[in-house]
Formats: structure tokens, C-alpha cells, sequence
């Protein structure tokens, strides 16, 4: 056992790091980009277990202005968590992390369409 090592018990930050591989499985990382949408999956020893993207068309009105459908975005982000939901065990799914720089807030009405792209 990993406590009766004097190193690790008296090492915090190794003990730590003991116990998080042996406690945390798999975490799954999703990136809203500008221009994608990007999901990787990763075990609690750094491996990648799965990966994958899809684009999102951009809706561009003008030359100064760019917009996405907030609907693609969220088709995109729901399909590709089911194909890493599928790629791993679920059972040691420990969370679902998102990035989202560009698309913090998206107006929606009472009945929660979109108003906005």
C-alpha cells in the first residue's frame, strides 16, 4: 500500500496524484470554436481514448460580419458527445468540460428558440 511508502506519505502531492489515477477515469473535453466544433477524451493517465470535429458553416452576411446557427452548434456538440459517450466506458466518465470563448450567451425567448444566430 502506497502509505506505508515514507516517500509517498510524506509527499503530498504524490499521494495525490496516487489517488486521482485511481479514483478518476475518463474526462471529455469540448471546444466551441469559430469555425468547429471539437470533442477529445482523455484517461486519468493522459491517453487519448477518442477524438473527433465537425464543422460549423459560418453565416456570413457581409463582409464584416460572421454568424453561427446556434442550432448546428448544438447539433454538432450533441452528436459529437455521443460518439465519445460510445468510444468510452461510461462508467468511469468523471466530467464533461466545455470551452466556448466566442459563444458565452445566445438570446432566447420564453420558449427557448433562438432569436439570434
Amino acid at each position: 500500500m502506497f502509505l506505508r511508502d515514507k516517500k509517498s506519505f510524506l509527499d503530498p502531492i504524490a499521494l495525490n496524484f496516487k489517488i486521482l489515477n485511481q479514483i478518476m477515469g475518463v474526462i471529455i473535453g469540448v471546444d466551441i470554436g469559430t469555425s468547429s466544433v471539437k470533442v477529445v477524451a482523455y484517461s486519468s493517465s493522459k491517453e487519448v481514448l477518442h477524438k473527433d470535429a465537425e464543422a460549423c458553416a459560418l453565416i456570413e452576411t457581409s463582409p464584416e460580419k460572421a454568424e453561427q446557427d446556434p442550432r448546428v452548434v448544438l447539433q454538432s456538440v450533441n452528436h459529437l458527445l455521443k460518439k465519445a459517450f460510445a468510444a468510452v466506458d461510461q462508467n468511469k466518465i468523471a466530467g464533461v468540460c466545455f470551452s466556448a470563448a466566442m459563444h458565452s450567451m445566445i438570446a432566447m425567448d420564453d420558449e427557448g428558440n433562438c432569436l439570434t444566430n
